[in-house]
């Protein structure tokens, strides 16, 4: 790997004005390395701020990165752009719909685009910007995973705070740990579980990314991680956490000792948490009380009797709209509908399920779209060996089966962020599109 002076050095040589040709330039280049990490480290570091302001850091992240890349004269290849569409496919079939929709609609449809820009802007940027600018990025990814531990970290100190000196407080139960969690970060536990299983990845990838820390520090940091993850108790993140696992294992089959701490630990970490934290058994007994039990489960007591009850609505709406679609502007309409024929006693607005959730907005086309635009960039990790890029898709696919997740900021930008980050750090190492 080339270190940033060496990187700039190439990029200008290519251009034909080396660096030592510039008065001061070898000073002007190491400042603004340093500056280059400290924004890369801004754009890992505001995925925990409040929703606004990670918008507007984020865009002056970008903003800068752009201004780097015109300084450096780096022009990208025109079929960058042309893969950035593809990527952002989604915005653009939401962007398509609004001229369709219905007037009564119309305001909801226009919504949808403006809460989706990123799903194009992230694509076009990491499109543009110079490769040594994510080669920065790439190398800043852990500040991702220390952000997510502290915010965690001080998230349950509250819990534990208000449950110890809050007389008022409510019980013990996976509902209010969950309710707390959610309140002290207004990030909702599902995205906060994605957050733990992107984290997880990236120290599980820590030394191909070339990222100094120490082994000692990596493991106590991954097991704190995974025992987060396990209290949230948001199944489909966890699900794929152990999918990523299995094939992490298989994939370092013929090294496998080297990794029998790490997952000595991770199983230690899941059965004392099993063992300690009661609301853990109350979350694994509500998919056994769906499976044992002859009587309907309560919607608002158990989680996954919710699911089923939206799934049942998800197919029937699909089975009536799926041509078509109803477009973005009316899901919402529909969704409702179908609660009041079902007389379930919580209407429901979305169908949790974001592969029905591109179905329902444009029906078999868009469902299509959506499907090569994902089955493209797992292929390519697949062919790559590009393994963050391949466990950051499967956490996306499996959560997308029980939320919808492009159709919150959260998870927009986690999604756009990450994707296209990892997608041209493909391209940079000389591997064709």
């Amino acid at each position: 790997m080339l270190q940033d002076g060496s990187l700039i050095m190439s990029e200008l040589q290519h251009i034909g004005k080396p660096l030592h040709a510039r008065p001061n330039g070898n000073l002007a280049g190491r400042r603004f390395g340093a500056a280059d990490k400290y924004i890369a480290r801004l754009l890992m570091l505001s995925f925990f701020l409040p929703m606004k302001w990670q918008v507007w850091a984020t865009m002056a992240a970008g903003v800068y990165f752009i201004i780097r890349t015109v300084q450096l004269k780096y022009a990208a290849p025109k079929q960058n752009y042309l893969w950035a569409l593809l990527l952002g496919s989604t915005f653009l079939l939401f962007l398509l719909a609004i001229p369709f929709t219905p007037a009564e609609y119309a305001r909801v449809a226009r919504k949808a685009v403006e809460h989706r820009v990123t799903l194009l802007f992230m694509p076009v940027l990491f499109a543009a910007i110079s490769p040594m600018l994510r080669q920065t990025i790439m190398k800043q990814l852990m500040y991702f995973v220390y952000g997510c531990l502290i915010i965690c970290a001080a998230a349950n100190a509250s819990f534990v705070y208000h449950l110890l000196t809050d007389e008022n407080a409510a019980a013990l139960t996976h509902m209010a740990y969950r309710a707390s969690m959610h309140f002290f970060m207004d990030i909702h536990p599902t995205y906060l579980s994605m957050y733990l299983c992107v984290s997880i990845c990236i120290m599980l990838q820590v030394h191909k990314l070339e990222i100094q820390v120490r082994p000692v520090l990596l493991n106590v940091l991954l097991y704190i991680s995974f025992l987060f993850l396990v209290a949230l108790g948001a199944k489909t993140p966890i699900l794929a956490m152990l999918l990523i696992l299995v094939h992490f294992a298989w994939a370092h089959r013929r090294v496998l000792r080297t990794y029998t701490v790490l997952f000595i630990g991770l199983i230690a970490v899941a059965v004392l948490a099993y063992a300690f934290i009661p609301f853990i058994g109350q979350r694994m007994n509500e998919m056994i009380t769906l499976l044992s039990s002859s009587s309907k489960a309560s919607l608002t007591d158990n989680s996954v009797a919710a699911r089923k009850a939206i799934w049942d609505i998800d197919v029937e709406l699909v089975k009536q709209h799926w041509l078509t679609g109803v477009g973005p502007g009316r899901i919402s309409a529909v969704m409702e509908a179908g609660s009041h024929e079902k007389a379930l006693p919580v209407i429901y607005e979305d169908p949790h399920n974001e592969y029905v959730y591109e179905w329902l907005c444009f029906g078999i086309a868009g469902i299509l779209i959506f499907g090569i635009a994902l089955i493209l960039q797992i292929w390519r990790a697949i062919r790559f060996k590009e393994r963050l890029n391949l466990y950051l898709l499967v956490v996306f696919c499996v959560t997308f089966f029980t939320e919808s997740v492009l159709s919150l900021q959260r998870g927009i930008m986690l999604f756009a962020i990450f994707t296209s980050l990892l997608f041209y750090n493909c391209v940079d190492k000389n591997k064709p599109l």
